[in-house]
């Protein structure tokens, strides 16, 4: 956040206020249908490229990601998200999401590639 901001903007109130654009953000995007490299600068065009920014903050602020996750309320996710609780051998804490991004293509292989692809563009 902003240096100052917090007195019009207090942290508690940032989440709430942003969650609904985010989905409206991802409904829209959802809605187009997914183009490839060869659709030029409308590739992105689509939900598909907003969930890196997801694995991004799951590896920045795992806090923050976990919180993230609860407010979504994606199906998917929380299946996801269950699963790596029951196995991943960590403290139980939030900083464990920030290994999360790493374990997701380990049970969902298709998505290593993508992020590979993301990781070499940047």
């Amino acid at each position: 956040m902003i240096v100052g901001c917090e007195r019009w903007l207090p942290a508690q109130t940032v989440q709430p206020w942003l969650a609904p654009c985010w989905r409206a953000l991802v409904g829209r995007a959802a809605a187009l249908s997914f183009r490839g490299a060869e659709a030029g600068i409308h590739a992105g065009n689509h939900a598909a490229p907003l969930w890196p920014l997801i694995a991004e903050l799951a590896w920045l602020a795992p806090a923050r990601f976990a919180a993230l996750l609860t407010t979504l309320g994606d199906a998917s996710l929380d299946a996801l998200r269950r699963r790596f609780d029951a196995v991943f051998p960590g403290t139980g804490e939030a900083d464990d999401y920030a290994c999360f991004p790493a374990w997701l293509p380990v049970v969902k292989p298709v998505l290593a590639g993508g992020w590979g692809r993301r990781a070499r563009a940047t």
